[in-house]
């Protein structure tokens, strides 16, 4: 191989890794992201149910209890 093929080559080869990298950066970022979205709609969740009024307690009287 010349000197060419060898740089060329080289080169096409970092370009694939700087591809690859970036790729599982991106991924990454990305899958971060939807748990950050995903974390904060069960934060939500959670703090709506804490400010819903709670049921009214079911009371019986005492001709239901006794049978």
């Amino acid at each position: 191989m010349s000197d060419h093929d060898q740089v060329k080559k080289a080169k096409r080869l970092a370009a694939v890794v700087y591809l690859l990298i970036m790729a599982v950066i991106m991924g990454g970022t990305y899958v971060s992201e939807q748990n950050k979205k995903q974390k904060v709609k069960m934060a939500e969740g959670a703090s709506q149910a804490l400010l819903m009024p709670a049921e009214e307690p079911v009371i019986f009287s005492d001709s239901q209890t006794r049978h």
